[in-house]
C-alpha cells in the first residue's frame, strides 16, 4: 500500500479531528522514525511526550511480548499481579497512598475531578469548585476540557458544565482571590504543555499548596506531560518540592501503551468506594506491565540525569542557533527534555514544516512556541544530527524570507505569486505575521498591473451556501485576470453535508478543480473540506471569520494612511465575523485595534482571547470600549458592519435597540485623527450603523475598500495557485 493510498483512506474514512504532517511512519527505533522509503526522521515529538524510553527498546519490547503470550486483558472484577505491582511502585515513588488506573490523560484528569467533588462536599455542601489556570490544557472530555483555561478547544462543546474557574497562570494573587470556602480543588501543570511549556514559579505552587491548605481543598498536579522523567526528575513537582494531594500520569507512564492513572494521598485516596467510578480496559496487564517496563527502564538506564545532561546540551545548542538566526530563534525554557522555543518572528509552523522536510518531526503550540519533547534516551550525537538539521531548515527558510516588520510591508519587496503553495486560508492564523505582511505587499502589485495571468488554465471552484454580490463578483473577477476560469455553484446545487457529505464533496472537486472558494454559515464545513481536499481551501466568509475582506481592509488603510504601524482602527458596533478577522489580522500588522459594542456583542470568546494573545506577542493594543465616543477618540481609522448579518433576521428588532447610539456620524468622525477614514463592508443600511453624511462624505473610502477587494483576493489566488 502506499503513502497516497494510507493517507486517501485517512480522508476518506477517519473523522477531520487532526491535521497531520505529509510523513508516513512505517517503523521506529530509538528516537528515529522511518518512512517506507526508509528515510529517518529524528522524533522531537515522541509522539507528544509518550515514547519517554524511545521507540522498540528491546527490554520494552520482550516484557510486552511475554505478557502478550500469557494474557492480555482481564475484567476489573479479578486479580492480575502486573496491576498489583505497578500500583505498589507507583505509590512507593510518589509517596502517595492508592492509585486509580485509567487509558489516557484525560481519564484520570475526570477521576481527579469526581474524586475532588466527593470529597469537597463531604466537607460542606457546595464545596465543588476546581480552579484551574488559563491556558492550561487537560484533556477532552467535557469536564476536562472544561477545565482546560482554552476557550478554542472547549466552547464548540456548549453548554460546558458549571463550577469550574481560571485564573492567570503564576498569579498569586489571581489564585487569592479565586479560592474560597467553595473550592474543592486548585488543579495546576506544573509546566503547562499545550499552553507554550509555561513553567509554573516555584513561590507559585507554594503559594497554591498553602491556598489548598487554608480552605481544605486539594492540591492537583496534572503530570500528564510532566511525569514520569520528563522534566529530569521522576515527578515534575519534585522540582520545586511541593507535593500535591493528587496527582494524575499518562503519556510517559505507557511508553506507547494507553494507560493513565490518579494517585492520591491522605483522607483523598479513600474517597471512591466500590461503585464511584471504574473503567473496563484500566489496569489490564498488558498495559501495567508496559509502565512497569518503562519504569525499570528509566531508574537502570540513568534515564532521568540523562534528561537533565541532554537537555541542558540542547538547550546551549539552541541558543547557539539564536545567536545565528535571530529573527527566528529565541531563547528556550523549560525542564529537562521538556522544552519550548521562542520564535521571535512568529513563523513557528513555518519552522516545523521546514524542519520536518530535512528530517526533524517537532511541533508548535502557538505562532511563537516551538515544542521539543524528545525520548528520554536523547543522546548527544542525536542531538548534534537534529540541530544541524534544524540549522538547515533556517537557512532554508532565511533565504526566502524578507525582513518580519510589523506594520505595512513597502511596496518595493518583490514577493512573488506562489509563495504560499497549496496552503488554505480558513482563517487570519492560518498565516504568520510575516505572510501577511506578503499578502498585501504582493496585493499592491497585483493592483498596480506587475502580476497577472500566474494561474493559465487553473479552475477555481466557488461553493457559496450564502450569496453575495461583491464576494462573487471580485472571485470571479480575480480568477479571470490571473488566467484562470471560475464557477459558481450555489446552495441548491451542492447541499454540502445533506445529499452528500462534505470529505466526499472536497475529494471529488480536489480532482477537478485548483482551489475550493467557501462562503457558508457553519467553520466546521470549512475545516472538512480542508482535511479532505490536497487543494487550497478559501475562506470567503463564514460565521466565525471572514479574512479575505480583512486582507482588503488593510490594504485599504495602507493605500489611504501610508505606513499603517502604530495607527488605530476602531470598530463600532456587532462583534461579528468581519469583527474578528481585523482583529486579529490588525496585530499581526503593528495596527492598535479597538471595539466598541454593547455588553453581549462582543466576538466569540476565544477569538478575543487569541487577538487579546496576538496583541501581547506584537506590541499592539487591544481594547474594548462600551461609549462609541471614547473608542472613536484619536483614532486613525473608523469601521462599521451592519448590526443584523444574514441568518440573524429573528433578532432584528432586539438588535437595533441594543445597537441604538453606535450609529458611525459626522460627530464620532470629528472625534477621530486628523486625516481619518471611515470604512464599511457593506452592504450599508445608512442611517442605521452609518450616517448618509459619513457614507457621502470626505471621510468615506468605502468604495475604494469594495474595490480591493478584488486585489487582494487576487493576492491570495496568485500565493496559493
Amino acid at each position: 500500500m502506499t503513502t497516497e493510498t494510507v493517507m486517501d483512506l485517512d480522508h476518506k474514512y477517519a473523522m477531520t479531528t487532526y491535521k497531520r504532517n505529509p510523513l508516513e511512519v512505517v517503523r521506529a527505533e530509538g528516537v528515529r522514525l522511518y518512512d517506507p522509503s526508509g528515510r529517518d526522521v529524528i522524533d522531537f515529538l515522541a509522539g507528544v511526550a509518550v515514547c519517554a524510553v524511545g521507540h522498540s527498546h528491546p527490554r520494552y519490547v520482550a516484557a510486552l511480548t511475554e505478557q502478550l503470550q500469557r494474557v492480555v486483558h482481564v475484567s476489573n472484577l479479578v486479580y492480575n499481579a502486573p496491576s498489583a505491582k505497578l500500583a505498589e511502585r507507583l505509590c512507593t515513588l510518589a509517596g502517595m497512598d492508592r492509585v486509580f488506573f485509567t487509558n489516557s490523560g484525560a481519564e484520570a484528569n475526570e477521576a481527579a475531578i469526581k474524586l475532588a467533588r466527593k470529597r469537597g462536599t463531604s466537607v460542606a455542601a457546595g464545596k465543588t469548585q476546581i480552579v484551574s489556570a488559563l491556558a492550561s490544557f487537560h484533556g477532552r472530555t467535557i469536564a476536562t476540557v472544561t477545565a482546560g483555561g482554552q476557550p478554542k478547544y472547549s466552547e464548540p462543546f456548549g453548554p460546558l458544565p458549571g463550577g469550574f474557574v481560571h485564573v492567570a497562570f503564576n498569579d498569586c494573587d489571581a489564585l487569592s482571590a479565586a479560592v474560597n470556602e467553595h473550592t474543592a480543588a486548585i488543579f495546576l501543570e506544573p509546566i503547562q504543555g499545550e499552553g507554550g511549556i509555561n513553567v509554573a514559579d516555584d513561590a507559585y505552587l507554594a503559594h497554591a499548596r498553602a491556598l489548598a491548605d487554608a480552605h481544605n481543598a486539594l492540591l492537583i498536579f496534572d503530570e500528564v506531560q510532566t511525569g514520569v522523567g520528563r522534566t529530569g526528575t521522576l515527578w515534575g513537582w519534585e522540582n520545586s518540592g511541593i507535593k500535591p494531594d493528587v496527582m494524575t500520569l499518562a503519556k510517559g507512564l505507557g511508553g506507547g501503551f494507553p494507560i493513565g492513572a490518579c494517585l492520591a494521598s491522605g483522607d483523598a485516596a479513600r474517597v471512591f468506594v466500590p461503585g464511584d467510578h471504574g473503567s473496563t480496559y484500566a489496569g489490564n496487564p498488558m498495559a501495567t506491565t508496559a509502565a512497569l517496563a518503562v519504569l525499570d527502564i528509566i531508574g537502570s538506564e540513568g534515564l532521568l540525569s540523562n534528561a537533565r545532561i541532554i537537555g541542558a546540551l540542547l538547550q546551549e545548542r539552541i541558543a547557539h542557533l539564536a545567536n545565528e538566526f535571530p529573527e527566528w530563534i529565541g531563547a528556550s525554557r523549560g525542564r529537562g527534555l521538556m522544552l519550548g522555543v521562542n520564535v521571535p518572528n512568529g513563523q513557528a509552523r513555518e519552522i516545523v514544516g521546514a524542519a520536518l522536510s530535512n528530517g526533524l518531526l517537532m511541533n508548535a503550540t502557538s505562532e511563537h512556541t516551538l515544542r521539543m519533547v524528545p525520548p528520554l534516551v536523547l543522546t548527544e550525537s542525536d542531538v548534534c544530527d537534529a540541530i544541524d538539521r534544524l540549522k538547515a531548515a533556517l537557512q532554508q527558510l532565511s533565504g526566502t524570507s524578507i525582513s518580519a516588520v510589523r506594520g505595512a510591508v513597502s511596496s518595493t519587496i518583490a514577493v512573488e505569486p506562489g509563495f504560499l503553495a497549496g496552503r488554505d486560508l480558513l482563517g487570519i492564523d492560518d498565516f504568520s505575521a510575516k505572510e501577511c505582511q506578503q499578502i498585501l505587499a504582493l496585493a499592491k502589485r497585483v493592483k498596480s498591473g506587475e502580476i497577472s495571468n500566474t494561474a493559465t488554465g487553473k479552475v477555481g471552484a466557488l461553493l457559496f451556501e450564502k450569496p453575495s454580490l461583491r464576494t462573487k463578483v471580485s472571485f470571479l473577477g480575480a480568477l479571470a485576470k490571473l488566467g484562470a476560469s471560475g464557477m459558481y455553484l450555489g446552495k441548491d446545487e451542492v447541499g454540502l453535508g445533506k445529499r452528500e457529505s462534505v470529505e466526499d464533496v472536497g475529494r471529488v472537486l480536489t480532482r477537478m478543480v485548483d482551489v475550493l472558494i467557501v462562503r457558508t454559515f457553519d467553520p466546521e464545513i470549512l475545516k472538512g473540506l480542508a482535511a479532505s481536499c490536497s487543494i487550497p481551501v478559501i475562506n470567503a466568509l463564514d460565521d466565525a471569520e471572514h479574512p479575505c475582506q480583512a486582507f482588503a481592509d488593510f490594504l485599504t488603510m495602507q493605500e489611504h494612511l501610508g505606513d499603517i504601524t502604530g495607527k488605530t482602527l476602531t470598530y463600532i458596533g456587532d462583534g461579528n465575523n468581519v469583527a474578528a478577522s481585523l482583529m486579529l489580522l490588525a496585530p499581526k500588522l503593528g495596527v492598535h485595534f479597538r471595539i466598541a459594542c454593547p455588553d453581549g456583542y462582543l466576538p466569540d470568546a476565544r477569538i478575543w482571547a487569541r487577538a487579546m494573545a496576538l496583541a501581547a506577542d506584537h506590541g499592539t493594543k487591544m481594547e474594548r470600549f462600551s461609549v462609541p465616543t471614547e473608542a472613536a477618540s484619536g483614532a486613525d481609522a473608523i469601521y462599521t458592519d451592519v448590526w443584523t448579518s444574514m441568518g440573524q433576521e429573528e433578532e432584528h428588532a432586539r438588535r437595533m435597540a441594543a445597537f441604538a447610539g453606535y450609529t458611525v456620524t459626522a460627530e464620532i468622525m470629528h472625534l477621530a485623527a486628523p486625516g481619518a477614514i471611515a470604512l464599511h463592508c457593506l452592504p450599508a443600511h445608512r442611517g442605521d450603523e452609518i450616517a448618509d453624511e459619513v457614507m457621502e462624505g470626505p471621510w468615506s473610502r468605502v468604495f475604494a475598500q469594495a474595490e480591493n477587494r478584488l486585489h487582494a483576493q487576487q493576492a491570495i489566488l496568485a500565493a496559493v495557485l
